[in-house]
């Protein structure tokens, strides 16, 4: 393996996210799409998958930050955070580094974007030089984040050309399909950690006794679904009240909350198909391709 400066050398653009929901790694894998086509060399990351103390051997990069609660910063971006605000940081560590940022956030909540725009004055203290001002997508635009995104990436493509010294390719439509980013196949047996139906009845008792998690959602009655927006609005907003008792789960205003939904039936059956299977009830491993993402699963397989 070759050293972070043959890294950051053989590399001329990385793409970081901070992603809670999925939208920031959707912005940023976009735009790295976008960059190959125009042939930069590019490589997109999240925050947490990439080694933090390689940043200063990095010339150019561009920052995705949702921000997430009482403007907090999203869960794969904490580690990379704290690293950033430790006290003994040379001032011009970051000095050989030009960078971009967009952020994600919600106007309606105080700190509106709070992640990105601490996150880019602080790689300005460490002595980086911004390609232009932080882009800030907000959600209660009429188009969502997708508003704001447009006019940052509009100004960003001459600020990117300017620092390769170079023009840009044209922008192209894809010719291929992208590089798949999860493997499904079909199991003939359970893996490791599913239990078999006989033996899913006996810890059924067990699981119902363990707290909520991801692998392990807590099924809530709707109490109340409200409309706030007014009909004929491009973005509907919704007031829902949900019944926890008996979940045993704390929240705080701010909180996020993420829900499981229930596939229709027929878009189950059309995604079978698509898949080549013949059985609904077969069982299926889906696999992320990134090899840091699979060692994560492995390492909180539960």
């Amino acid at each position: 393996p070759g050293s972070p400066m043959a890294k950051a050398a053989g590399t001329e653009l990385l793409i970081l996210h901070g992603s809670q929901t999925g939208t920031a790694e959707a912005l940023s894998e976009s735009l790295a799409a976008t960059a190959s086509e125009r042939g930069v060399s590019v490589r997109c990351l999240s925050m947490d998958e990439y080694e933090v103390a390689e940043l200063p051997t990095e010339p150019l990069v561009v920052f995705f930050a949702s921000t997430t609660g009482e403007g907090e910063v999203p869960d794969p971006m904490r580690h990379f955070w704290r690293f950033l605000l430790r006290k003994d940081l040379p001032a011009a560590s970051l000095a050989a580094m030009s960078y971009a940022t967009f952020g994600l956030g919600d106007s309606s909540y105080p700190k509106f974007n709070y992640a990105a725009k601490r996150l880019h004055r602080r790689l300005a203290m460490l002595g980086a030089t911004p390609l232009g001002s932080c882009g800030l997508g907000d959600e209660q635009d009429g188009r969502g984040i997708e508003e704001a995104y447009a006019h940052w990436e509009e100004r960003f493509w001459p600020a990117l050309a300017h620092q390769l010294g170079r023009e840009l390719q044209p922008a192209r439509l894809a010719t291929a399909c992208p590089a798949p980013r999860y493997t499904v196949a079909q199991l003939v047996s359970a893996p490791r950690g599913l239990a078999s139906e006989a033996e899913g009845t006996a810890a059924e008792g067990a699981a119902a006794a363990a707290p909520p998690s991801a692998r392990r959602p807590w099924s809530a009655a709707v109490l109340r679904n409200e409309r706030l927006t007014r009909d004929g609005q491009p973005r509907e907003v919704r007031h829902l009240e949900l019944d926890l008792c008996g979940s045993g789960i704390d929240y705080a205003p701010g909180d996020a909350i993420a829900v499981q939904p229930r596939n229709p039936p027929a878009a189950v059956d059309a995604l079978l198909y698509t898949l080549g299977v013949a059985d609904p009830h077969a069982r299926l491993c889906v696999t992320p391709n990134s090899p840091l993402w699979r060692a994560w699963l492995g390492a909180h397989d539960t």
